[in-house]
C-alpha cells in the first residue's frame, strides 16, 4: 500500500521524535551512573545498604566562626541507611579528625538531625575510639542507634566552627571524613577524656572561676581551669590514679592534655643540697634532689617510660634584689600578694629556669592553686600530709639559699637547702591513654593497656 506524502511526513517525524526521546534516555541512564560513581558513595555492610549523598570529606578550612542558632542551616552531609536484613542492627557514625587539621577538635561543634537527632556538641565532647592509624588524629563516634528490619533512616550531618572560638593564620583548618559502620567499635576512653567527664565536662568546667587565691580552700572545689590547664583545688576525692602500684594523685591536665601526677609517698626523704652559702645551691639540676628524683624513676617507672613524657619543670629564679637579700619569684608572688602562675619568670641566673625532664617537683604556684597559701595553713585540701616537703620553687638567698616548702601543717614557707624532707615526685604521662577506674581511693585510674 502506498503512503501519501502527507502520511509519509507524519510518520518520518514520529520515527525521528522516537530516535531523539530514546538517545535522551540512554543519555541520561549514562549521566545516572556517572553521577553515582563521583557524588553518591553505596556501600553494602552485610545486609544494610548506606548511600552516602556526598564524598566522605568534611572539611573547615579558613572558617567563620558561626553561631548556634544558624550552624542547623548551614550545607549538612546527607546519608541514607538502609536495613535489609531480618534482624534490627546497631549503625554507628563515626567521625575521622586527620592530622593534617590544625584547629583542634574543642573549636568545632557537629549536629546530627533527620529520623534521629542529637544535639550541637563540641566535637572534642563525643567518644574517643581506639586508634591505630598514624594519619588519624582523633577517632570520634558521633551517634549510635538501632535500625529495626526493613527500615530506611536519614541523617544529615553539619560541622561548623564555634561561635566563640578564636583562630589564627595557623590555625584554620579541620580536616575530617566520617562514615557509617555496622561493626562494633571496642571503645575504650582515654584518661584526658575520663578527667574531663567524671568532673562536670568542659563547657561546665569552662565557667568556673577562683577570683582570690590568697584565700585557702577546704571545700572540694574539683577541677578548675587556670590559664590554658586544669588544676583540681580543695579536699579532692576522685583524682587517685595507679602505675606500677604506686598510688599517685593527679595535680592536673597541661595545655597539651598529658596529665601532671604527684606521688605522695612516706618513704623517700632528701636534703635539697649539702651545702648552702652560695646561690647556685638554689640549682635544681645540680642538686640532691634532681639525682635522687631520677634514680627513683629509673628503679620504680622505667617500664612505664613510653606512657610517661618529658615536660617543662619550672626552677623559676627570676628575682628581685633588696640589699643582700635576693627574692625568687614564687615568694614575690605568693608571700605577699597570693597570685600563682604557671610562666616560669625570665631570669639571668645561670641557674634554674625551664628543665625538660621526666620526673621533677610540685612548685609553689601548683600548691596555691590546689587550695594552700603562705598566709595560713590548712589541712583541708589534698595536698597536706602531715609532713614537710620540698617544692621545685627557690624562695630566697639571705645569707643561705632557702627552698619554698609545704610545711606539716599545709602551709607554704621556707627552709634551708641542707634540711632533710619528704620528697614528692612529679610526672606527666600520656592523657591519650585508655585507662579504666573513677579516681576514687577504692578504684582508681589504672592504664588500660589490653
Amino acid at each position: 500500500m502506498l503512503v501519501n506524502g502527507k502520511y509519509r511526513k507524519v510518520l518520518i517525524l514520529i520515527i525521528l521524535l522516537l530516535g531523539f526521546t530514546l538517545s535522551l534516555q540512554l543519555s541520561y541512564s549514562f549521566w545516572q551512573i556517572e553521577s553515582k560513581d563521583t557524588n553518591l558513595g553505596v556501600v553494602e555492610d552485610e545486609c544494610i545498604n548506606i548511600i552516602y549523598s556526598d564524598d566522605l570529606d568534611f572539611n573547615l578550612i579558613k572558617p567563620q566562626a558561626i553561631k548556634d542558632d544558624d550552624g542547623p542551616r548551614t550545607t549538612p552531609k546527607s546519608i541514607a541507611i538502609t536495613n535489609n536484613c531480618s534482624t534490627s542492627k546497631t549503625v554507628e557514625v563515626g567521625l575521622n579528625v586527620l592530622k593534617t587539621s590544625s584547629l583542634d577538635s574543642d573549636k568545632v561543634k557537629v549536629y546530627i538531625n533527620g529520623d534521629v537527632t542529637h544535639p550541637a556538641d563540641y566535637v572534642s565532647n563525643y567518644q574517643l575510639l581506639m586508634n591505630n592509624d598514624p594519619d588519624i588524629l582523633e577517632k570520634r563516634l558521633l551517634y549510635k542507634f538501632d535500625i529495626e528490619p526493613n527500615t530506611i533512616i536519614r541523617l544529615n550531618i553539619r560541622m561548623w566552627l564555634d561561635e566563640y572560638a578564636t583562630i589564627t593564620d595557623d590555625k584554620n583548618s579541620f580536616y575530617t571524613n566520617y562514615y557509617v559502620t555496622t561493626n562494633q567499635t571496642v571503645i575504650k576512653p582515654t584518661l584526658y577524656e575520663k578527667i574531663i567527664q567524671d568532673n562536670g565536662g568542659l563547657e561546665f568546667l569552662n565557667t568556673k572561676v577562683v577570683s582570690d587565691y590568697s584565700i585557702i580552700s577546704t571545700i572540694n572545689d574539683g577541677l578548675i581551669k587556670f590559664d590554658n590547664a586544669y588544676y583540681f583545688r580543695g579536699s579532692i576525692l576522685n583524682n587517685y590514679m595507679k602505675i606500677n602500684n604506686l598510688l599517685f594523685r593527679i595535680l592536673g591536665i597541661n595545655p597539651d592534655g598529658s596529665i601532671r601526677l604527684i606521688y605522695i609517698n612516706d618513704t623517700l626523704e632528701s636534703s635539697y643540697n649539702n651545702n648552702r652559702n652560695k646561690e647556685n645551691y638554689l640549682d635544681f639540676k645540680t642538686s640532691n634532689i634532681f639525682t635522687y628524683l631520677n634514680d627513683w624513676y629509673n628503679n620504680n617507672l622505667i617500664d612505664y617510660d613510653k606512657y610517661i613524657i618529658s615536660y617543662d619543670f619550672c626552677s623559676d629564679t627570676s628575682y628581685e634584689k633588696y640589699y643582700n637579700k635576693i627574692n625568687y619569684g614564687s615568694y614575690l608572688r605568693l608571700f605577699s600578694d597570693v597570685t600563682p602562675s604557671l610562666t616560669c619568670g625570665e631570669t639571668d641566673k645561670e641557674y634554674g629556669g625551664i628543665i625538660n625532664n621526666k620526673v621533677g617537683l610540685i612548685t609553689m604556684d601548683e600548691v596555691a592553686i590546689a587550695g594552700g597559701s603562705s598566709m595560713e595553713n590548712n589541712q583541708s585540701y589534698y595536698l597536706y600530709t602531715g609532713k614537710a616537703y620540698y617544692t621545685m620553687s627557690p624562695n630566697n638567698y639571705y645569707y643561705g639559699a632557702n627552698m619554698g616548702i609545704v610545711n606539716e601543717y599545709g602551709k607554704l614557707t621556707e627552709t634551708k637547702v641542707t634540711n632533710k624532707l619528704s620528697i614528692y615526685p612529679v610526672i606527666n604521662i600520656d592523657g591519650s591513654l585508655f585507662v579504666k577506674g573513677s579516681g576514687t581511693i577504692d578504684s582508681p585510674y589504672e592504664l588500660d593497656l589490653e
